[in-house]
């Protein structure tokens, strides 16, 4: 694994947990998202992970989760759950 792929990594790990923590909070700080869609979006992250960890990747061009659409869509703009995964997703994508 290289640096980049370790800085992913870790971005994508960021993310997961600040997904974790605000469910933790409970379901009514999810007002701008279903259960199902973060779901999804947790699902999408480990996807993410395993394969940067594995050095198993898809080409570029196949590694668009779509999250950052949803995101952009339809959550808050100051949320740091949403900035959390939209880093992630982009250095995923750069790796």
């Amino acid at each position: 694994m290289n640096g980049k792929q370790r800085t992913a990594l870790e971005k994508v790990h960021k993310a997961l947990e600040a997904l974790e923590q605000e469910e933790l909070k409970g379901e009514t700080s999810w007002v701008f998202a279903s259960r199902q869609q973060i779901e999804m979006f947790r699902s999408e992250l480990k996807k993410m992970a395993s394969e940067l960890a594995a050095n198993n990747m898809p080409p570029t061009r196949e590694r668009s989760s779509g999250m950052g659409r949803v995101i952009a869509d339809s959550w808050p703009l100051t949320s740091s759950i949403a900035e959390a995964i939209l880093v992630a997703e982009s250095a995923y994508k750069s790796v």
